[in-house]
């Protein structure tokens, strides 16, 4: 736990780091979002998955995989993800 609480602390810090480097004509959110969205599909790459109806879907590398049903991407209709591991169970 202590571990994955330090995780989210570093990227949090380089979020905001990054943010700060931004021009400040460009402190609209929603392209904020969408620059903190590229950075995180660019850091994770090729770990993207295309999550269709229920969370199921495949990876760049075309690997089957569904989300965790516990986990908001699990009612996804459309949603393009980043992972860091897949885990095997009855599904992946």
């Amino acid at each position: 736990m202590e571990y994955i609480a330090r995780l989210r602390a570093d990227l949090a810090d380089g979020a905001r780091d990054l943010l700060h480097r931004l021009p400040p004509d460009v402190a609209e959110p929603r392209y904020l979002s969408d620059v903190l969205s590229a950075v995180l599909v660019a850091g994770l790459y090729p770990n993207i998955a295309w999550l269709r109806r229920w969370g199921k879907g495949q990876t760049a590398a075309g690997l089957k995989v569904a989300a965790h049903p516990g986990s908001v991407n699990s009612r996804a209709s459309a949603a393009l993800v980043v992972f860091y591991d897949v885990q095997e169970t009855t599904d992946r």
